[in-house]
């Protein structure tokens, strides 16, 4: 069994690499010109470029962190930046979604048919990190990357992956509506649920018909609904960030701050100290193997 002392020591160092990245990742930070710049999307699967989607999404989540993006599965971690300046945007990352996720399982039909369910799991794909950069998420930076993660181009770079067509798009808020989510139905993405944890649903189909193949209700589905990776940016643009610049009353220029974005000066928020570890293991008893969480 894995202690939880060990579990700690692991994800310390795993943060001490984080730290190691540092400057790299803070290099990213400065001034950008939201109307006249390009966003791009980055696959940042392994090597500098994966410990640099880890150090942004652990200084930007309010969540508890772990080495893992997602647990067992399929998975596929993204970074957002400018491509003429290089500078930050976001990082966005997608999984399979829980097995125990009663929303999508009552939505799909397969809380109560675990034939469909087996049959037909690996088409679905979920949200899980939506993270802008802090001066850009008060710019509606969220809205951007939801619609980048569920952009042709990103999905056809899921279906290159694992050879499947994917038909639907989940995202699970952490609170109710989900402000960087709502609105976004003209682009597909509609509030199906919010249960009574008061986490709020979202999905997509991404090709027509979809969610009756998936419930077994038709044979067929049919072509895609998604949208170029440059029409939501474009889309993103003239419906969102326009009205944002005029309810601030701001320009479109944002300036990341490095000093604000240092994981080194986060950590003792960042993780769990030692002495709350053995607070803990006192009161619980030692050593109870427990699950790593990726909330």
């Amino acid at each position: 069994m894995v202690s939880q002392l060990d579990k700690i020591k692991r994800q310390n160092h795993w943060l001490r690499e984080l730290c190691d990245v540092e400057e790299q990742a803070i290099r990213m930070c400065g001034e950008i010109d939201l109307a006249t710049c390009d966003p791009e999307v980055l696959v940042a699967d392994k090597g500098p470029t994966r410990l640099i989607f880890d150090y942004w999404r652990v200084v930007l989540s309010s969540e508890t962190q772990s080495p893992h993006f997602s647990g067992a599965g399929r998975s596929i971690a993204l970074i957002v930046r400018d491509r003429n300046t290089r500078r930050f945007l976001g990082v966005v990352g997608l999984s399979d979604p829980p097995t125990h996720w009663t929303q999508l399982m009552t939505h799909l039909g397969w809380l109560e048919n675990d034939g469909l369910r087996l049959q037909h799991q690996h088409r679905v794909f979920m949200m899980r990190r939506c993270l802008p950069a802090f001066e850009f998420g008060r710019m509606t930076g969220g809205k951007l990357l939801a619609l980048a993660a569920s952009s042709r181009d990103v999905i056809r770079i899921l279906e290159l992956r694992y050879s499947y067509q994917f038909l639907f798009f989940g995202i699970r808020t952490l609170h109710g509506k989900g402000s960087q989510y709502n609105r976004l139905n003209q682009r597909g993405i509609e509030l199906i649920d919010v249960d009574d944890t008061d986490h709020g649903f979202y999905g997509m189909e991404l090709r027509k018909k979809a969610v009756s193949f998936l419930r077994g209700e038709t044979d067929a589905f049919g072509k895609t609904t998604t949208f170029t990776f440059a029409d939501q940016v474009n889309y993103w643009r003239e419906r969102w960030l326009k009205a944002r610049m005029s309810s601030l009353s701001v320009g479109s220029t944002i300036t990341l701050d490095p000093e604000s974005y240092r994981l080194s000066a986060m950590l003792d928020a960042k993780r769990m100290t030692l002495d709350k570890l053995l607070t803990t293991e006192g009161q619980n008893g030692s050593e109870a193997e427990q699950e790593d969480e990726d909330v």
